[in-house]
């Protein structure tokens, strides 16, 4: 039985053709997928997307993006606070995502004048909004089910570690931050500092304000720490732990009376990023020590 399907001069069928020409219409789809070129401007936001499984769109991240190793070794724009606007643009990217802290805004701005996609997740240090930001950039980068899993985890360890406390009476946590010993702050209300340590079931040493202030002898005075909890970068900043005790308040505390100094990883202890689990349970277990 002759076909009635119609055949051009080279073999081929028209249905054959038309379903070639269908192909080639949605190939392009999937090569602007590919294509996707991706500077982030906050190490949180890099280490979520590395977590997302989707560590290939990137091509530069600012310099707070130092987790997982492999970020390291992504070209840097600059700090996040004071971005390189020419940095950015030598790396050719269609989309850059950052935080609110992401500056100066005339670098934002004249990236969208250019045509460069750039969207800002405005979040505080919490629980719920850490869960936000990983579903915006699993929305974002098409790993929504990636995305969805990580978020339950985290919601069921934190949860789980913020009812199951391992002591009784809330121990009270002072937090410092520190780039070098003429720059210490405490950290106050609101800030990535308190919010850990109330997280995490502690007490920060801090009410009367928000934000960080400078280290005074004055704010020392006030009551009594058994803890004092810095990152790790913070401390090295310093010159160690002898180093920090000959800081104002600190240096006329007799050694049977010095507190207990607690030291993490500078973006696992603040990020508020897909290790905030992890957080959580380690700075438990080193309080509990401490104690």
């Amino acid at each position: 039985m002759k076909s009635n399907q119609k055949v051009t001069k080279a073999g081929f069928n028209l249905k054959d053709i038309a379903l070639l020409f269908a192909c080639f219409l949605i190939l392009p789809l999937h090569s602007e997928e590919k294509r996707l070129r991706v500077v982030s401007l906050n190490g949180s936001l890099t280490e979520m997307i590395y977590a997302l499984g989707k560590e290939g769109v990137l091509v530069g991240a600012d310099t707070t993006s130092f987790y997982p190793e492999e970020a390291k070794n992504l070209p840097k724009v600059g700090y996040q606070r004071s971005l390189s606007l020419e940095g950015i643009l030598s790396l050719e990217p269609n989309l850059v995502v950052g935080t609110e802290e992401a500056g100066p805004p005339e670098i934002l701005d004249r990236l969208r004048s250019m045509g460069v996609s750039v969207l800002i997740h405005k979040s505080s240090p919490s629980l719920a909004s850490t869960i936000e930001r990983i579903q915006w950039l699993g929305e974002l980068l098409d790993a929504k089910d990636t995305a969805s899993r990580i978020s339950r985890r985290i919601q069921k360890n934190v949860n789980k570690a913020s009812t199951d406390l391992p002591w009784k009476e809330k121990p009270r946590i002072l937090m410092l931050y520190s780039r070098g010993k003429n720059l210490v702050m405490v950290a106050g209300k609101e800030t990535s500092g308190s919010a850990i340590i109330e997280l995490s079931g502690g007490e920060n040493y801090i009410h009367e304000f928000t934000g960080y202030k400078t280290l005074t002898p004055e704010l020392l005075l006030k009551k009594e720490t058994k803890i004092i909890l810095i990152t790790e970068h913070s401390l090295n900043s310093l010159g160690g732990v002898e180093e920090l005790w000959k800081l104002p308040g600190f240096k006329n505390i007799p050694l049977p009376n010095r507190p207990k100094i607690v030291t993490m990883e500078d973006l696992l202890l603040l990020g508020f990023s897909t290790r905030l689990d992890q957080a959580v349970n380690e700075l438990q277990i080193k309080i509990k020590n401490s104690l």
